[in-house]
């Protein structure tokens, strides 16, 4: 973190990283998700392809996206360091969406199993979704990510009230909900009433840690899609200001002042 501050070059926090990371004896895999954000950011690559060269043997990096950013990774593939698996190895084909389907007690037609494959693109989460949901695959031509949205809006969020369908919307600007923060605010002050109900109609959130929970990746950006067509980003980003102000965390709260848009909650700073 030094070494960021005082502008060193990706390059270089590369290599101090992996020397870091030489201090822990035990063997280490580092998850970095939705790699494709760090698309048209070079320091990324250089960053990566500095850390693979000198990684101790104790450690791995699993990268994973919809598309590799800017990473040569040259003298690692040479050396044997690096590989890439291409997204269609991953994904189910035929045979397994209807064995999936099996083991969950139903046998899919084959014209089902053709759209599942089709709507999903056989992405792991979606083809789970389409042959557990009541209804069949949601058509579209917008890829599974959609198809999911659809699902998750029609299975799910038909089931909630309408109060803790807000509570989805606007929590949805935080990274993780955490209960001790938001609860300090009027807003999320039956928050921990409001995942109570979410988990029970099974919504795809997780409690990483006491009274801290993420939302899935689509169900958030669901959440985050409906919140910004009634325009409410400025109120949630507002209210995640407050929060953290009110639990010391300034660096988080200002970001969440800055993301409001608003010049009285900037003010009021």
């Amino acid at each position: 973190i030094g070494a960021m501050e005082s502008g060193a070059s990706p390059t270089h926090m590369g290599a101090i990283f992996a020397r870091e990371l030489t201090r822990i004896d035990a063997p280490l895999l580092i998850v970095v998700d939705n790699v494709h954000v760090f698309t048209g950011e070079p320091g990324f690559g250089r960053f990566v392809d500095s850390l693979i060269n000198a990684l101790p043997p104790n450690v791995r990096i699993l990268a994973m996206g919809r598309s590799l950013p800017e990473v040569t990774l040259g003298r690692s593939f040479a050396h044997g360091k690096a590989q890439i698996i291409e997204g269609a190895i991953l994904a189910f084909d035929y045979e397994e969406i209807r064995a999936l389907g099996s083991s969950f007690g139903r046998v899919p037609s084959e014209h089902a199993v053709r759209e599942i494959a089709k709507n999903t693109e056989g992405w792991a989460a979606g083809v789970v979704l389409a042959v557990t949901a009541e209804h069949t695959a949601v058509p579209t031509a917008l890829g599974p990510r959609n198809a999911a949205e659809a699902y998750l809006t029609k299975e799910l969020l038909s089931q909630l009230e309408r109060g803790s369908i807000a509570f989805l919307e606007n929590s949805s600007v935080f990274e993780a909900i955490d209960l001790t923060v938001i609860r300090s605010v009027d807003a999320f002050a039956d928050a921990k009433e409001r995942i109570s109900e979410l988990n029970r109609c099974g919504a795809p959130i997780t409690e990483i840690a006491a009274g801290r929970h993420v939302l899935h990746p689509v169900l958030r950006e669901l959440a985050r899609n409906r919140l910004g067509r009634r325009h409410g980003e400025s109120f949630a980003h507002r209210q995640a200001a407050e929060a953290y102000a009110k639990n010391g965390d300034i660096p988080a709260a200002m970001f969440h002042a800055d993301e409001s848009k608003d010049p009285q909650t900037a003010a009021a700073f």
